[in-house]
């Protein structure tokens, strides 16, 4: 069987994966490309062997792959397909060309006003399609803001966004998400709510525009 980790193996016969771009507690994601378009497609992999120890891993993968599909819109990342293949799954999405906000603000360290008010006009859009459909991010950082090179956010990982039309995943007490970026009362134990993505766009402006996270005196990434 090809290595999964070399550009000779192919997903579904089309797909590349060329080179790891990031990590985390859902999966791998990798810069690929689409043979048949030639196009670049990020490629998001949840290992078979987590899936094994951890099922309950691969219906929360299918849960992102699905809410992605449903969202389409133009400031969230687009999904292409969603692939089982020797027993490891993944998403295949929109390759964005360019820095999370994070790096950006790590770099600049804050951003001119008429710069966040664009990013914070994007994001509501983005945030209003999600809530209309009942979706609720949960997890919304600067490092999951990608910037196109073209200038447009968009807005990425879902792996942990809880769907009112799914039944919900997580278990009581458990914690979802990034504390810096958590709205209280979810911190305090309290379910996610459309106005927990909002509290914590307000925190994602701030730091963008004071170039520091409200409430420490250097930024928390």
């Amino acid at each position: 069987m090809d290595n999964p980790n070399t550009p000779a193996a192919l997903i579904v016969g089309r797909y590349t994966l060329d080179r790891e771009i990031g990590s985390g507690g859902m999966g791998t994601v990798f810069l690929g490309t689409d043979t048949t378009t030639e196009s670049r497609v990020a490629i998001k992999r949840l290992d078979g062997r987590r899936v094994a120890l951890q099922p309950e891993l691969a219906e929360r993968f299918q849960r992102e792959a699905d809410a992605l599909r449903a969202l389409n819109h133009p400031n969230i990342v687009r999904m292409h397909e969603r692939v089982i293949q020797d027993g490891d799954h993944y998403i295949v999405m929109d390759y964005v060309d360019g820095p999370d906000l994070s790096d950006v603000l790590v770099q600049h360290g804050s951003l001119p006003i008429d710069r966040v008010v664009d990013i914070g006009i994007e994001l509501a859009d983005a945030l209003t399609r999600a809530h209309y459909l009942r979706i609720i991010h949960r997890d919304l950082k600067p490092a999951n803001i990608l910037i196109d090179r073209d200038g447009t956010l968009k807005l990425s990982d879902f792996g942990v966004a809880y769907w009112e039309q799914k039944d919900r995943m997580t278990r009581q007490g458990v914690m979802v998400g990034t504390p810096a970026y958590m709205a209280p009362e979810v911190i305090n134990g309290g379910t996610s709510e459309p106005r927990s993505d909002l509290w914590s766009l307000g925190v994602v402006l701030y730091e963008a525009l004071a170039g520091k996270h409200p409430s420490t005196k250097n930024r928390s990434t």
